[in-house]
């Protein structure tokens, strides 16, 4: 945060400008956007931690229900919100379609 910081006053002090007739006449704008990029990023960081903090050590009542951070009790059974297709439960569907077709063939065509 801090280069970028400087990045822009930098430009800023000295009135940089453009070397193109076209381009901009204030380069410390655009330069200044990566250092607002650095602070969004930052303020992300804190959010999604301060979240975690309140799934890990908060009273469960506290609970946002849009979390998409996995509730203890529920672990294994869901990823973000979805549940989590169980393999040994499901049908095999090529399984299935082999006994179908071993079926018809065993019937005398008619």
């Amino acid at each position: 945060a801090y280069f970028s910081f400087v990045y822009a006053l930098d430009a800023y002090n000295i009135s940089e400008v453009s070397a193109s007739l076209v381009g901009l006449s204030h380069r410390w704008i655009i330069k200044s956007f990566l250092f607002a990029g650095v602070v969004v990023v930052i303020i992300a960081g804190i959010a999604v931690w301060l979240q975690l903090a309140m799934v890990l050590f908060g009273p469960q009542h506290l609970r946002f229900p849009l979390l998409t951070v996995e509730w203890p009790e529920e672990e294994g059974s869901k990823i973000e919100g979805k549940e989590r297709l169980d393999l040994s439960k499901a049908k095999d569907i090529l399984e299935e379609r082999a006994k179908q077709l071993k079926k018809s063939e065993a019937q005398p065509a008619e």
